[in-house]
């Protein structure tokens, strides 16, 4: 497990953010491996990597490293998901989001507009699912 591998350091905010409120919801699960097997990352991997969430501290730093914006995005994109998974924004999560929102050195415009984006996806997926399931 190499945490040079931005893929890896992809999935372990993630994994850091799920458990961010001491709770991973069995929503946040799902949607993690959907997105880990998108990512094509081996099932070895991610399991190591369930099994030593970093800290807040950690994953700041490991955003903190990497200068691609595009990946930044859509991570923090990732993040909003994720902490909608089980309805809302916790504090915890809420709070690491901001955290990475620093580390990442994208603007509050930026993360604003991302944050509300998904908001609005999520809600609308939720209305088709009562309107079509």
């Amino acid at each position: 497990m190499e945490l040079d591998d931005p893929k890896v350091i992809y999935a372990d905010i993630l994994i850091a953010l799920a458990n961010a409120d001491d709770v991973v919801d069995p929503r946040e699960r799902e949607l993690l491996d959907d997105i880990f097997a998108q990512m094509g990352l081996p099932d070895e991997t991610i399991a190591k990597l369930w099994l030593t969430p970093r800290t807040m501290d950690v994953a700041e730093a490991l955003l903190g490293d990497l200068e691609d914006e595009r990946f930044k995005r859509c991570l923090l994109k990732d993040c909003y998901l994720l902490a909608f998974a089980d309805e809302g924004i916790e504090p915890g999560e809420n709070k690491f989001i901001k955290i990475m929102q620093r580390a990442s050195g994208l603007d509050d415009d930026t993360v604003d507009a991302i944050g509300e984006w998904v908001e609005t996806a999520v809600a609308q997926q939720r209305k088709g699912a009562e309107l079509f399931e």
